[in-house]
């Protein structure tokens, strides 16, 4: 594999790891709003999941022997760009 083709590569996995860790965020303030009830129990286990996948797309960036790029859009802007504000809960 060629550099350019390991830079490509290392920046796909930093993107999808960005958008793991801004959807974390996203679900953890969410589930912070709300009251103990069966969603915020669900939204809590969404914000866990979102967070392994992070941790996930980290290991695999350094067991590559990379260092993961900073990256500032993610794919819930892009989403957001093209669909516009969720306007209820089953959208986000």
């Amino acid at each position: 594999m060629d550099n350019k083709q390991k830079d490509n590569n290392r920046w796909i996995m930093s993107f999808y790891r960005q958008s793991e860790i801004s959807g974390a965020l996203f679900f953890g303030r969410l589930a912070s709003f709300l009251p103990p009830s069966p969603i915020q129990a669900d939204l809590t286990q969404h914000f866990a999941d979102e967070s392994a996948h992070a941790s996930y797309w980290t290991q695999a960036i350094y067991e590559l022997g990379m260092k993961p790029d900073r990256v500032r859009i993610t794919y819930q802007e892009n989403y957001l760009e093209a669909a516009g504000l969720p306007v209820n809960i089953m959208e986000s």
